[in-house]
């Protein structure tokens, strides 16, 4: 399956799963999104969902977007409860 072949496929079965990236970024505790963006891109958390039952859901990344030459799987992270230092790296 190409690039092509996978992009014609997710558009023609999970058109329903494209959404602003504001949407996507955010968190499962928050309503604040990590980007403020109206890009669409597809929840590929959605499309997990329709392809596997709620009690055999694997881990996945956030989005999915083509470009010209790749597909791109996206994660949204919020960032580190605590800070970095050299002692705790």
């Amino acid at each position: 399956m190409t690039q092509k072949d996978l992009k014609t496929y997710i558009e023609s079965h999970y058109s329903d799963t494209l959404k602003p990236v504001s949407e996507i970024s955010k968190p499962d505790n928050g309503d604040v999104p990590l980007v403020d963006s109206e890009v669409q891109i597809y929840c590929f958390d959605d499309i997990c969902k329709k392809l596997h039952r709620s009690d055999r859901m694997p881990t996945s990344a956030d989005g999915l977007r083509f470009n010209r030459s790749t597909i791109e799987l996206i994660e949204f992270k919020s960032g580190f409860n605590n800070k970095i230092t050299k002692e705790n790296f």
